[in-house]
């Protein structure tokens, strides 16, 4: 879908863009092994005062309490360290991190792969944006993907459904290239949500153009909250910074 996107939100990921990118080229020098990069970034979340709560069932995913937040990240480069950990049920993971607003960074590049672990920072409700006829839209996650040419950044704004579950309404997807500068798109989920939301079914008759007015509103609603979605990336970025420095201090000792 083409539609223009704010101002705001397009600087914010020319912002995070480039911030990224130095990140992902310093991570990509370091003179160490993935394995054990990994193996320090998630020991220095520990070290910093984490606690293990534990890992999703039977993969390497392993949740952390980090003051009044959580931390996901996956282990799966170093597969021994976590599969002593207790495992959580699934109930046990969803009464942790029902309705969490969520931001998630992954960083990569070819051919090593994830340089760090891909993780998540939960803390918070969603942001409540706007009501579409009588159905709530909320901010509910972030995500940054930091890779060879680009840095992708997806907004993504929610409406409960019946369950209690998050349907996806709106995407903000956003490109940032180094020398080449941002693109930003609207991807619509509006159909599919309104599809799934049986408690209202009014709405399967609205016409296509109230549907992307509503959109529309949503993009505006979000430039307008565009510093919560910069908190977010901010939460991240402190515990990617956190792994930073207990990288370079094992290299200086």
């Amino acid at each position: 879908m083409s539609q223009q996107v704010d101002a705001s939100l397009v600087e914010l990921a020319r912002k995070w863009g480039r911030k990224f990118t130095r990140y992902r080229r310093f991570l990509e020098e370091l003179p160490m092994d993935v394995r054990l990069v990994h193996l320090v970034f998630y020991q220095s979340l520990l070290l910093s005062g984490c606690e293990v709560v534990g890992r999703v069932g039977d993969s390497y995913n392993v949740y952390l309490r980090c003051s009044d937040r959580l931390v996901l990240i996956n282990m799966r480069e170093v597969k021994e360290e976590v599969k002593h950990l207790r495992s959580l049920s699934e109930d046990e993971v969803k009464r942790l991190v029902d309705r969490l607003l969520s931001v998630s960074v992954k960083i990569s590049s070819e051919p090593l792969g994830d340089i760090i672990p891909e993780f998540y920072v939960l803390g918070g409700g969603p942001i409540y944006l706007m009501n579409f006829e009588d159905m709530p839209l909320y901010l509910d996650g972030v995500s940054i993907r930091s890779k060879d040419k680009s840095v992708d950044l997806y907004i993504y704004v929610s409406t409960p459904s019946p369950s209690g579950s998050m349907l996806e309404f709106v995407i903000v997807g956003c490109e940032y290239k180094f020398r080449s500068g941002v693109a930003c798109s609207v991807l619509s989920r509006s159909r599919e949500a309104i599809l799934a939301l049986k408690g209202y079914s009014y709405l399967m008759g609205l016409s296509s153009e109230k549907i992307k007015a509503a959109e529309k509103a949503v993009v505006e609603a979000l430039g307008k909250n565009y510093r919560v979605v910069d908190n977010l990336l901010r939460s991240a970025e402190e515990v990617l910074s956190n792994g930073i420095r207990a990288l370079v201090i094992m290299l200086l000792y």
